[in-house]
């Protein structure tokens, strides 16, 4: 995948200007050639309604110590309050109990409780061998060690129970974090919070400390999200939580060592390993850089403090080009540092400064909202320059501007389509529609008319239904094409995979079921699939047609060669693929075989072809 992720991100165009300025690739590529502001009209809700409670205002507070520092917390929202995130590591149960306590507290003054359930950093946040929490005992491999990580702790002395666990080889880590989070939700005030953040920064070696090679793979991360979400929503009083993706570091490889992966790249890796189906949110980081210089620090806030690094809105904009422009946003990490040249006052400024433009940004009519920007952080010997205790006009920035902006609305803040390039074009009278650039390059070279059909509406925003992805598209008689950004040049027109949509819409087909189903039923025929063992049947001349057109054409093969029911009332040879359905028609040569009119059927439209 990291080969993949290489080229594909030197080959995707991040629009670096303003929500009201000319947008135009930031890299000199010419991949997208502008954006379309997304509409209820245009795409329809594929969503619910955000579940979850949410802060009225964009402003929120990392790490406070809320016991200790009520009185200097509630100073800050004089007004409506904001989001309050607190952060707990996998390798420690004993902060569980004040961390709930203490959120409890916000929860009752009327803040926003985030909880962000971490991997394991390296140092000081091990569990001492044995230690007994709420009758309960998790032993620890290593003991007291400064160099436990994440899954490092032994759910069982036998052995079989810990499968997923760093000890098996190959494991994945997956159950000792599950652990943990079924400790947080069963201890006391766990219903203070319905908002948690799976990790944090997983692009950073520091956070990937016990993985084999000292990085969190994207399927790893993938499968820990689903199964986390799972648990907390399958959790009694925590059915409508909303669970966040980790936010990534915002930082490349050019600027820290510790980054071992660019949070461009593990973004998109990340992503492509979940669907937005699957996701209730995403969180992101963006930093500025020196501040006293009002300007250059709102742009370094806005596109990265490098050249290959993220700010907020290129983080919007990427998310959107991966097809997630529904999923709500929340900005959980920014600051920007009192040190050098940059002075309280020019940070206290700043805070304004950025709030006016995250909040013109919501406002903009084809931007990703976002729901809320928090603060990092209250008070971290690690990070004093951003400390909000240690700087008395900063907080104060915070009571002058907390109940001024609110937070954006993950309901409606949808953002935007990319747009393929427009040219070259080519007019089909027969429907009177046109099919332009990528899209028809890919049209003549993937079989043209006897593949596709004529195109049936014009190119537009849409929704993928089964994976919920928001994609630049355009509907044939027989396929649906769709523009992928981020894919390396020659990838990025893909086929969609309406035969999987429509084979288990209206058929009751599983198209994840890669089982045969079947032992071979003639000597002409092949199992195809995605790995080896798995797969259906395909034979004669389906074989043939599948051959001679390939995956990229029509997908895997998801039944078995069946009778099927046309619309005009006949009884023909049919197997469904991912992209397509195949249907025997004798009167094609040399190979008797079609596809069935799935961008019709799929579509819904009534009209010239169709």
């Amino acid at each position: 995948m990291n080969a993949f992720l290489k080229q594909a991100l030197t080959g995707a165009a991040l629009l670096a200007t303003s929500a009201c300025g000319s947008q135009s690739p930031a890299d000199g590529t010419q991949q997208a050639s502008g954006e379309v502001m997304v509409s209820t009209a245009a795409i329809g809700a594929t969503r619910g309604n955000y579940p979850a409670p949410r802060s009225p205002v964009m402003l929120g507070v990392h790490s406070p110590d809320i016991a200790g520092n009520l009185g200097a917390l509630t100073a800050m929202f004089p007004g409506r309050r904001g989001w309050v995130v607190k952060e707990t590591y996998s390798t420690d149960v004993r902060w569980i109990g004040g961390l709930l306590g203490d959120l409890a507290i916000a929860a009752g003054q009327g803040f926003t409780p985030v909880v962000r359930l971490d991997y394991a950093r390296d140092g000081g946040n091990i569990n001492p061998q044995g230690i007994a929490v709420a009758g309960a005992t998790i032993p620890w491999e290593g003991g007291t060690s400064s160099n436990g990580s994440w899954g490092r702790c032994l759910l069982s002395p036998d052995v079989s129970a810990r499968d997923g666990d760093i000890t098996t080889p190959g494991g994945t880590h997956k159950e000792c974090y599950l652990d943990y989070i079924r400790r947080v939700l069963a201890a006391p005030n766990n219903n203070a919070v319905h908002t948690w953040i799976i990790g944090n920064e997983m692009n950073m070696k520091g956070e990937a400390l016990g993985f084999p090679g000292g990085t969190i793979p994207y399927h790893v991360y993938g499968d820990v999200y689903r199964s986390a979400r799972a648990l907390i929503r399958g959790t009694s009083g925590h059915g409508n939580d909303a669970v966040f993706v980790g936010g990534v570091s915002p930082n490349a490889t050019d600027f820290t060592a510790d980054v071992y992966t660019s949070g461009k790249d593990y973004l998109t890796g990340i992503l492509y390993n979940l669907q937005p189906v699957d996701v209730d949110g995403i969180s992101i980081h963006a930093y500025a850089g020196g501040v006293n210089n009002a300007s250059a620090g709102l742009q370094t806030f806005r596109t990265g403090t490098t050249g290959a690094g993220l700010g907020y809105q290129n983080t919007l904009q990427w998310i959107d080009a991966l097809g997630y422009s529904q999923v709500p946003v929340l900005l959980s990490e920014w600051a920007a540092n009192v040190e050098g040249s940059s002075t309280e006052s020019n940070v206290a400024s700043f805070i304004g400064t950025a709030l006016a433009d995250m909040n013109a940004w919501n406002g903009g009519g084809s931007n990703h909202d976002l729901i809320g920007a928090v603060w990092y952080t209250w008070n971290d010997v690690r990070w004093p320059q951003q400390s909000l205790a240690l700087y008395p006009a900063v907080r104060q920035a915070f009571a002058n501007n907390s109940n001024t902006y609110n937070a954006g609305d993950p309901n409606t803040g949808w953002g935007a389509c990319w747009r393929q390039t427009t040219s070259p074009t080519r007019l089909f009278p027969e429907t009177g529609r046109t099919v332009r650039g990528l899209f028809l390059s890919t049209y003549d070279s993937r079989g043209g008319l006897a593949v596709f059909g004529y195109p049936i509406v014009e190119e537009d925003c849409g929704v993928d239904t089964r994976t919920g992805r928001v994609l630049w598209q355009q509907w044939f008689q027989r396929h649906r094409l769709e523009y992928h950004p981020e894919q390396p040049a020659g990838s990025q027109v893909m086929l969609g995979s309406i035969g999987s949509q429509l084979a288990r819409e209206k058929f009751g087909i599983n198209p994840d079921d890669w089982t045969p189903g079947q032992s071979q039923p003639a000597s002409n025929c092949s199992l195809i699939g995605p790995f080896a063992g798995g797969g259906k049947w395909v034979c004669g001349p389906f074989r043939d047609y599948f051959n001679a057109k390939g995956v990229g054409v029509l997908g895997y093969p998801i039944s078995k060669e069946l009778d099927f029911l046309t619309k005009d009332g006949r009884w023909i040879r049919a197997q469904w693929f991912e992209r397509s359905r195949l249907e025997r028609n004798d009167a094609v040569t040399p190979i008797p075989i079609q596809g069935g009119l799935l961008g019709c059927e799929a579509s819904g439209f009534v009209g010239p072809g169709c």
